[in-house]
């Protein structure tokens, strides 16, 4: 009988675990918010303007709306690091969907 590998979390993996949820990164999140708000300019993706007017009208602020669509293009863009794929629009316009 095979032997189960366990899953518990190694010291260094709930250290970079930490690192990774404290770090915080002014010039990445300014990128991201540039690259939304030139979304938002140039119409391109629709589907950028649309979520952000929706998220509007269901009382989020804007700055709180642009912050919901940045996670989803984050999520997308750790998506294509880390499984080496081309960025995928398709990916974001469904992400931008299951924004709450």
């Amino acid at each position: 009988m095979a032997r189960k590998r366990s899953h518990r979390p190694t010291a260094a993996h709930r250290k970079a675990d930490e690192e990774s949820m404290s770090s915080y990164n002014p010039v990445l999140q300014a990128a991201i918010y540039e690259l939304i708000d030139n979304q938002l300019r140039d119409g391109t993706p629709l589907e950028t303007r649309q979520t952000l007017e929706r998220l509007i009208a269901e009382g989020h602020a804007r700055q709180e709306a642009r912050r919901l669509i940045a996670c989803a293009v984050v999520s997308e863009i750790f998506n294509v690091l880390q499984r080496h794929e081309p960025y995928d629009a398709l990916g974001v316009t469904f992400l931008h969907g299951s924004i709450p």
